[in-house]
């Protein structure tokens, strides 16, 4: 799963470490989707995305 990073051989530190990171990151992409939804909506397409989603 944690593939992006290589993993020194220091110990499991690393790996959680890198896990940590890549939840840092869902949740960074998980709030700019956010962004473009509440964008989406002050545009007032709410609907298209409904539909589309």
């Amino acid at each position: 799963m944690v593939s992006e990073f290589p993993a020194p051989a220091i110990g499991n530190n690393t790996n959680e470490i890198c896990v940590l990171f890549n939840n840092a990151i869902k949740t960074l992409e998980a709030l700019t989707v956010r962004q473009d939804l509440l964008q989406q909506l002050r545009k007032g397409s709410a609907r298209t995305l409904w539909t589309a989603g």
